[in-house]
């Protein structure tokens, strides 16, 4: 009897995507549509889903599954979620060798440090992990770009390249439909208004000072029992109220 283990990219084998479904819905109980839909978004530019399959004589059944997705700010890290290995086949190494050949494989395409939380991090430590501070998954390419403009804008470093105004960040396709106010300090009453107002002089308004918000709170330390509020996929599988944040470095 002959046995081999191979991971393959989701959005190469459509046909593992009924089986990483239900997979998933095991142990994480979501809209069997939804989660279809979510594995199909799987490509080689991020989020990119893998499948672990198990070939038996030539029979081939999934075994595990993960997620993958970039991180803001760090071009050569990835954060893994969705980590999981059928029930049946767990305590036989399985879920190590998932890990490695995730790895393995995105370092050929010069991916060098995975994230990823969890409030057993046994496991991962044992798999070479290590405890580290928070850090931003990025859902999307467009996503990134879009909080790595805004972020330099709100620290006021913004280079040459970055000439944007943060309100001009959001004017693109997947926001053209929203309709914006104008701040308040800009906005000219009209004359009608003007003449409701008894101390309205239409010639010279006052400016209206519009507070600035204060900065985001510091994230956590390292380890902390606290949820973290960042902008995660509300959908994703490994959320809980006690996360530990891990890192690998290759």
């Amino acid at each position: 009897m002959t046995k081999s283990y191979d991971i393959f990219a989701l959005h190469q084998r459509l046909d593992l995507i009924d089986g990483c479904a239900k997979l998933l819905n095991a142990e994480w109980k979501r809209s069997y549509d939804m989660r279809v839909s979510k594995l199909k978004r799987s490509n080689k530019d991020f989020p990119y889903h893998i499948a672990l399959t198990e070939t038996v004589d030539e029979n081939e059944k999934l075994v595990g599954h993960l997620r993958l997705t970039k991180v803001l700010g760090e071009p050569d890290s990835l954060y893994m979620s969705s980590v999981i290995i059928t029930e049946c086949s767990r305590g036989m190494g399985l879920g190590r060798k998932l890990l490695n050949l995730t790895e393995e494989l995105m370092n050929t395409r010069g991916f060098e440090c995975f994230y990823l939380r969890t409030d057993s991090p046994e496991f991962y430590t044992k798999c070479g992990y290590d405890f580290c501070d928070p850090i931003q998954e990025v859902l999307s390419t467009a996503m990134e770009n879009k909080m790595m403009l805004l972020q330099s804008a709100m620290r006021g470093d913004r280079s040459d390249s970055i000439d944007s105004d943060p309100a001009d960040i959001l004017n693109n396709s997947e926001t053209k439909d929203l309709e914006v106010e104008p701040p308040l300090a800009d906005k000219k009453l009209s004359a009608e208004e003007c003449n409701n107002d008894k101390d309205c002089n239409p010639s010279e308004q006052p400016p209206i000072e519009i507070p600035i918000p204060p900065p985001p709170p510091p994230p956590p330390p390292c380890g902390a029992c606290k949820p973290m509020i960042c902008y995660t996929d509300p959908d994703s599988d490994n959320e809980c109220d006690c996360n530990f944040w891990l890192r690998k470095h290759l």
